[in-house]
C-alpha cells in the first residue's frame, strides 16, 4: 500500500551550476556542485539554511562522501570530494569553531599519485573498522584503511581492485560488515570483492540495450542494509534500469519495472524513461528510491520490484526568480537521491524522508504524508 509524500523544503539557486551530489548527515544536507563548492545546510532549520561554504576545486566537483562518528570521545565529520580535475580532497568540520579545513591530502603518503584521476571516494564504517575507497578513471579501484586521531583522518593504502576491466570505474557501494564492496563500470559490468583479501568474488555483466553508441554505463550501485541484497542502476539505451541481485549466490532476482498495459510497450524491462543516475536503500531495507533524467523520483517496494509512488519535478516548483537564472538544458532533471533517517528533521517525525538535487541548482526535501 503506497503513502504519498509531501515537499517540506526547496531551497533554488542552491548552487551556481549543476548539484551533483547530496548526503545528509545528523546535523546537515550535503551537497557539491560543478560550481566547485562543498556547501552544508542546516537540517535545523525549517528553511534549510546554508550554515557553511566553501570553495573546493575551480574545475568542479561531482561526488562527496561522509564519515561521521564519534572517537575518543570527538565528534568528527569529514569529507571526501571527487573533482573534475581527477583530484581527491579531505576537508573536515570543526565542531568547536564550526569551520571547514583543508586536510591537504598528501597522495605520497598513500604510494599513490595525483594523476591517478580519480573518480567516486566512499567513506564506510563497521566491525570496528573505517575503510576508505576510491574509484579511478582506469578501472582501478584503490583501498585505504582509516584511523583517526584528534579528529585528523590517515590514510594508510592497502592496495587496489582490479578485474582486467579498464573501462571507468564509475561508482561504489560497501557493506563492510560482511567484507563486500562492489564496484560498477562504464562498459556495464559490476564486480563484487572481498575488501580484506582485495579479491574478486564474482563478475556480473548488467541487462539492458546495448550498442555502439550505448556503453550501458553503471551510474549507481548499493547494497541493501543486511547485505543480502544488491541494486544496480544502469544505461539501457536511452533508458534507466535497476536491477536486483541475490549477493550471496550472485543470482540476478528480477528488474523494478513500472507495470503497464500498453501494448506500445518494446522490449525490456526499464525503471525510468531517461537515464537513472542514482538508486537508495531506505534503513530497514524495505523500499529503494531512484531518480533519473525523465525528472521522476521513484519509491519502490523491494520485495515485490514494484513502484510504490513517483513524484515528478519540475520548474513550477521553484520562486520564479530561481526559474528565470536556468536555461533549457538546466530544468529539474535529477542527478542525485537518498532516503532520510527519521528524527533527522524534527518536523518529519518517525516518517521516511528524501532529500533530491539535480541540475536546476536546486534542493528539494520530502517526507511521507501521514500522522507523525
Amino acid at each position: 500500500m503506497s503513502t504519498p509524500y509531501i515537499s517540506t523544503a526547496t531551497v533554488g539557486n542552491a548552487h551556481k551550476s549543476d548539484i551533483l551530489d547530496v548526503e545528509v548527515t545528523s546535523r546537515f544536507t550535503v551537497t557539491v556542485s560543478s560550481d566547485g563548492f562543498l556547501k552544508l545546510w542546516s537540517n535545523e532549520s525549517s528553511e534549510r539554511s546554508l550554515h557553511k561554504e566553501v570553495l573546493v576545486d575551480k574545475v568542479g566537483l561531482h561526488h562527496v562522501s561522509v564519515l561521521e562518528d564519534i572517537i575518543d570521545m570527538k565528534r568528527v565529520m569529514i569529507f571526501a570530494l571527487g573533482s573534475f580535475s581527477g583530484t581527491l580532497s579531505l576537508w573536515k568540520y570543526d565542531f568547536d569553531t564550526e569551520e571547514l579545513i583543508d586536510l591537504n591530502f598528501d597522495y605520497k603518503t598513500t604510494g599513490l599519485s595525483a594523476k591517478s584521476l580519480f573518480w567516486f571516494p566512499k567513506f564506510a564504517i563497521g566491525s570496528g573498522e573505517i575503510k576508505f575507497i576510491c574509484t579511478t578513471v582506469s578501472g582501478r579501484t584503490a583501498v585505504f584503511d582509516v584511523t583517526v586521531e584528534e579528529g585528523n583522518p590517515t590514510l594508510d593504502y592497502k592496495g587496489e581492485l582490479y578485474s582486467n576491466d579498464n573501462s571507468f570505474a564509475t561508482c561504489v557501494s560497501i557493506d563492510i560488515d560482511n567484507n563486500r564492496i562492489v564496484v560498477g563500470h562504464q562498459n556495464g559490468n559490476f564486480y563484487l570483492y572481498d575488501i580484506k583479501q582485495l579479491l574478486l568474488s564474482y563478475n556480473f555483466e548488467s541487462f539492458g540495450i546495448k550498442n555502439s553508441k550505448s556503453l550501458n554505463i553503471v551510474r549507481s550501485v548499493a547494497f541493501s542494509p543486511n547485505g543480502e541484497l544488491l541494486a544496480i542502476a544502469n544505461d539501457s539505451g536511452p533508458y534507466g534500469t535497476i536491477s536486483l541481485y541475490d549477493v550471496k549466490y550472485g543470482e540476478y532476482l528480477g528488474a523494478f519495472v513500472i507495470s503497464t498495459h500498453s501494448s506500445n510497450v518494446g522490449v525490456g524491462n526499464f525503471a525510468h524513461s531517461k537515464w537513472c543516475m542514482s538508486i537508495a536503500f531506505n534503513k530497514d531495507g524495505k523500499k529503494l528510491v531512484s531518480c533519473g533524467l525523465d525528472n521522476l523520483i521513484k519509491i519502490w517496494d523491494v520485495e515485490s520490484r514494484s513502484c510504490l509512488n513517483t513524484l515528478k519535478l519540475n520548474a513550477t516548483d521553484l520562486e520564479d526568480e530561481d526559474v528565470l537564472k536556468l536555461d533549457d538544458m538546466d530544468i529539474s532533471a535529477c542527478t542525485s537521491v537518498t532516503f532520510v533517517e527519521q528524527g533527522i528533521f524534527k518536523e518529519d517525525g518517525q516518517n521516511d524522508g528524501l532529500v533530491v538535487v539535480g541540475f536546476d541548482r536546486s534542493i528539494r526535501w520530502f517526507r511521507e504524508a501521514g500522522g507523525l
